[in-house]
């Protein structure tokens, strides 16, 4: 309830602060094509959640935003999966695996490029001050600090045999990825993070020729389940996992 008519969300993060509030951030792709941020107080009736649209942002700096991580109510990072939306350059990014993309901290006011020279930044996620990037032309999951201007500092990267997407954390701290060893397979990868949080080694928890689930792009592990979710696909995947 109370989301806008026009909302697309095709990414978002969750915020919960220590007094239990909550904030949903995502990208807004709009029928007309325009991108935007919107944040929403989000309240429940019960078990039911309810948005109460809050902020609207636009920039010409999203170019193509893909990853969100919050920080706070209204401090964010957003990657842009390519920093053209045309042309000689956006081709260039797309089948030249030109390193141009980049990754925007918000600040509560306005944007400010973090990193850059990254290859589709797509999945962001944000824990102990760290910001995690999965750039799917490199085939890796990257680790970098932040500085009190959100500027990011690499710390190391692992690589993997597959496009990464979205991230997300299990239990014990691992990170849960989502992705795509060939276009439209499914591939979920829990990478092991060192004393230091960088990306040391993975494992295969989940693989599919894109039979089962076509080009997995989201994964999460709740109540004894792991959840898949595919863009290519019209529907989610619920497997057991212990």
């Amino acid at each position: 309830a109370g989301a806008p008519a026009d909302f697309h969300p095709f990414s978002m993060t969750l915020f919960r602060g220590d007094d239990g509030a909550e904030t949903l951030i995502a990208v807004d792709r709009k029928t007309s094509g325009r991108d935007m941020i919107e944040t929403f107080n989000v309240t429940y009736d019960g078990e039911t959640p309810k948005l109460s649209p809050q902020t609207a942002i636009q920039s010409g700096l999203l170019a193509s935003p893909n990853g969100l991580a919050a920080a706070s109510p209204d401090h964010f990072y957003v990657s842009n999966d390519r920093s053209t939306r045309g042309g000689p350059a956006r081709f260039a990014e797309d089948y030249l695996l030109w390193p141009h993309a980049d990754v925007l901290a918000y600040n509560g006011t306005g944007f400010r490029i973090a990193a850059q020279r990254l290859t589709y930044p797509a999945g962001l996620l944000l824990k102990n001050g760290i910001l995690y990037v999965a750039a799917g032309n490199d085939r890796q999951i990257s680790a970098h600090s932040q500085d009190m201007m959100g500027y990011l500092t690499p710390l190391g990267e692992l690589s993997l045999p597959a496009r990464p997407d979205k991230i997300s954390l299990d239990n014990h701290g691992n990170l849960i990825v989502a992705a795509q060893a060939k276009p439209g397979s499914s591939q979920v990868y829990r990478v092991v993070l060192d004393a230091r949080g960088v990306p040391q080694s993975y494992q295969t928890i989940f693989s599919d020729d894109g039979g089962v689930l076509h080009g997995a792009s989201a994964a999460v592990i709740a109540g004894g389940q792991l959840f898949i979710g595919a863009a290519d696909d019209n529907k989610m995947l619920a497997c057991p996992f212990k």
